[in-house]
């Protein structure tokens, strides 16, 4: 797996702004235990989590974002 790293992040980074390239982060492992601890259904959209210091999720966002769920989650990002 090693060896594929390099490809697998270039490609991930092609379909990405290269403005968001800092904000983006590949997993290489057993990703089922994350999937369900976090109770993710779909795996074909994407998720986004706003954790506190204790690691509680706050916020949960599954899809593209509208501008309310924006809204609420820079709200209680704020808040923290």
């Amino acid at each position: 797996m090693e060896i594929f790293r390099g490809a697998i992040d270039g490609g991930m980074r092609g379909g990405i702004p290269t403005e968001k390239h800092e904000n983006v982060i590949t997993y290489y492992g057993n990703y089922k235990e994350y999937v369900s601890y976090l109770s993710i259904n779909n795996l074909k959209k994407g998720h986004v989590f706003l954790l506190d210091k204790q690691g509680i999720i706050r916020f949960r966002g599954i899809g593209f974002a509208s501008e309310e769920d924006i809204s609420e989650m820079l709200g209680l990002a704020e808040k923290l």
